[in-house]
């Protein structure tokens, strides 16, 4: 498959064993955190991805090398054609994989924050979302903030990015599941394919990937897998 996409649950306890999957480098890291809950947590994420990436290149978890672009997003060593990115919120991790150039991937679980939406959606929204967003029902302004919020977390992680790229330079259409502005530096919006993934509540979640080398009939429907973190 072209592009695949994992959703695995955090929540199951940690096995001994289970910090053998990791690097060294990242088991000494996990030595140095003090709260068990984040030391959990971040052993889980990493065994996580290891293992769905280990199952699809066929090689050994614990011996896949990763580095960081300069702007941080993490690629594969020695497998420059795949293209994969991660993602975690709660107790959900979702991994996305991509053979057909870039991929970025955002999950959230929908809950309100300390800082006030409002004050969040001028910050990071552009004039045309702030105005759509402003006008909803209080009902579904929580909702709708997460879904634009996703969709282009997704794409600036798809471009390597990160939040410092600046999100209201990237514009999500109110009504409709598509990209309708970005920077010029990333070419156009036909270049970017954007899919809002259908999650269970209260997880909302958004997929972004490079339309270049991607077939035209290409739906993800049936490339969700949820996966066991002992596959």
């Amino acid at each position: 498959m072209c592009v695949e996409l994992h959703q695995l649950s955090l929540a199951q306890d940690l096995l001994n064993e289970e910090m053998l999957l990791l690097s060294d480098s990242e088991q000494t890291f996990a030595k140095t955190l003090r709260y068990p809950e984040v030391k959990r947590r971040y052993i889980r994420v990493r065994q996580g991805v290891r293992q769905v990436l280990g199952h699809f290149l066929q090689e050994s978890a614990k011996t896949i090398r990763f580095a960081k672009t300069d702007y941080g997003k993490p690629y594969l060593l020695d497998y420059p054609t795949v293209n994969f990115n991660i993602s975690h919120t709660g107790d959900s991790l979702l991994i996305a994989i991509s053979l057909v150039g870039a991929v970025g991937v955002d999950i959230e679980q929908e809950r309100q924050l300390n800082t006030p939406l409002l004050e969040l959606v001028r910050r990071c929204f552009a004039p045309e979302e702030i105005a759509y967003w402003q006008q909803l029902p209080d009902t579904l302004q929580l909702a709708e903030f997460y879904r634009l919020w996703t969709a282009k977390e997704a794409f600036v992680k798809a471009v390597g990015r990160g939040i410092g790229l600046g999100l209201s330079h990237c514009v999500i259409a109110p009504l409709a599941t598509q990209l309708v502005a970005i920077p010029p530096e990333y070419g156009t919006t036909q270049d970017w394919r954007l899919i809002n993934l259908a999650l269970t509540a209260p997880l909302q979640g958004a997929l972004v990937i490079a339309t270049a080398q991607l077939p035209a009939n290409f739906s993800l429907a049936d490339k969700l897998f949820l996966t066991s973190l002992n596959c």
